[in-house]
């Protein structure tokens, strides 16, 4: 049985996948800031660039769902008024750059934020390519990640992250 499964297309120096396989930053060896050599398959929807002198990366990852039951406490998640039924949804975006300054010194910078929130889906502010995700978040009035005053907590969550590599090969 394989944990991967995905299509992929690749011209010249764009590649586009869809599917589950293994994610890789390819900013170390055994294990980097995002991704563990031990994290299992996943879920994802992935856009590469390469060239000679820069590449670029950006993937948006299901991550496994969690539910929540209400059990009307103050530490609760809900209300006097709720059902006591919650899917919280889990989605991680990620995006990585890097440039080869010379033939032996490349330099990468990533950003990512992991998403969740009852029945959310994917956010369209994070799939600007040039945009910081923390921008986007704060900047979008739609969002219900805050407290009301009275109603219990807020449960729509977005954590970032950033990132920076460099790797210099040594002859």
């Amino acid at each position: 049985i394989s944990e991967t499964s995905y299509f992929l297309f690749s011209k010249d120096n764009i590649s586009f996948k869809i599917g589950r396989d293994y994610m890789d930053s390819n900013s170390g060896k055994i294990n980097d800031l995002f991704f563990s050599s031990f994290s299992p398959s996943l879920n994802q929807l992935m856009f590469n660039f390469n060239n000679p002198d820069f590449q670029g990366t950006m993937s948006i990852i299901k991550l496994d769902n969690r539910s929540i039951n209400c059990n009307n406490d103050v530490n609760s998640y809900c209300d006097e008024l709720d059902d006591g039924r919650h899917n919280i949804n889990r989605w991680f975006y990620y995006r990585h750059i890097s440039w080869n300054i010379t033939d032996k010194l490349k330099i990468g910078l990533s950003d990512a934020i992991i998403s969740t929130g009852e029945d959310r889906g994917i956010e369209f502010y994070y799939l600007m390519p040039l945009g910081s995700f923390q921008a986007e978040q704060l900047h979008n009035v739609s969002r219900k990640d805050f407290v009301e005053e009275g109603v219990g907590y807020g449960i729509d969550n977005d954590n970032g992250f950033l990132g920076f590599d460099i790797n210099y090969k040594v002859d």
